[in-house]
């Protein structure tokens, strides 16, 4: 199976107040957020695609197996994932997505998610899952059968449980009909209430929901989910690094 990397970040991480690309922020020893990410995908991903804002693409050093793709106006990350699209549509049986801020996201779950995507069949989404207190989204998954019955987000107005399941920011997803299925989503989907962006977690729902298979795991470290967003964040981010 060839699995390419996508890695949105073209935000403007405006709440961290750093003026560039949350995965260009240093983290430790001038490490950033985007090489820790290139070091987990090294391993499993044959080409990895960035996307950015148009005034960051400069600012890039891109590696042989890497293709950078601007996101010409902020409308959300599904619209990001898609910008991409020319160069994962029909080179890759799958991406791996990993939002631009997740530098605790541990090498563990990235091989854990690949190699449970790999042994499955086609048209599936792998998306590790973690039990966080107030988290950002929320899944809601049936405990009967498994199934992902819907994704609560607080960015859009959503009310999350006070203890609920959130993902790691890392999502396995076929190729194979994606572009169609973004395509017919986009007919009939809402943008977000709050935001007004296309957000690839509805898509991931309304995949679920049209014959794709969910599949998902629990990752036991919690500290995996929290991206960043803000400066608490990333002192948070600098303190716990040294686990992984």
């Amino acid at each position: 199976m060839i699995i390419h990397g996508v890695i949105p970040a073209a935000g403007k991480g405006s709440r961290l107040g750093m003026g560039i690309p949350k995965f260009l922020v240093p983290i430790k020893r001038n490490i950033t957020t985007l090489d820790l990410l290139r070091r987990r995908f090294e391993p499993y991903v044959t080409h990895t695609h960035l996307i950015t804002a148009p005034e960051a693409r400069s600012l890039l050093d891109l590696r042989s197996n890497e293709s950078i793709y601007v996101q010409r106006r902020a409308q959300g990350m599904g619209d990001a994932v898609f910008c991409a699209r020319e160069g994962w549509m029909n080179a890759a049986d799958a991406i791996a997505i990993v939002w631009g801020d997740q530098a605790l996201l541990s090498e563990q779950t990235v091989q854990h998610a690949i190699r449970m995507h790999q042994s499955s069949l086609s048209r599936q989404a792998t998306v590790p899952l973690t039990r966080v207190v107030s988290p950002y989204v929320d899944y809601i998954i049936s405990p009967n059968s498994g199934n992902l019955q819907s994704i609560r987000q607080s960015r859009e107005g959503d009310k999350c449980r006070k203890s609920g399941i959130s993902d790691v920011g890392l999502f396995i997803v076929s190729t194979n009909g994606l572009y169609d299925a973004w395509n017919n989503f986009n007919k009939v989907c809402c943008r977000g209430n709050l935001t007004g962006e296309l957000n690839f977690l509805p898509f991931l729902l309304y995949l679920t929901k049209n014959g794709w298979r969910f599949q998902s795991f629990k990752v036991p470290n919690s500290k995996e989910a929290r991206g960043i967003n803000t400066s608490a964040d990333l002192a948070f981010v600098r303190q716990n690094l040294e686990v992984y």
